[in-house]
């Protein structure tokens, strides 16, 4: 993966190709796994939920991230 420059970021782009391969039957949130879990207790899930709904001009590699991290923390984005 190379550096990070303008729009078009290469994790993202990695993320796009491969979602249709996803087997979401297997999918398990961060939330749901012991080792995790603990990190996960003190964060406010829900403010990433509010971002997305109350902050409409989010760029838009801001809000693939949000969305990818509400997804990861087990919760439907909006």
């Amino acid at each position: 993966m190379g550096p990070m420059s303008g729009p078009e970021v290469t994790l993202f782009k990695h993320f796009q190709d491969h979602w249709k391969f996803i087997d979401w039957s297997q999918f398990e949130s961060g939330d749901s796994h012991p080792h995790v879990r603990p990190l996960l207790d003190p964060v406010d899930k829900n403010w990433f939920q509010s971002t997305l709904i109350n902050h409409k001009g989010l760029r838009d590699d801001y809000r693939k991230l949000l969305k990818l991290t509400v997804i990861f923390l087990g919760q439907v984005p909006p």
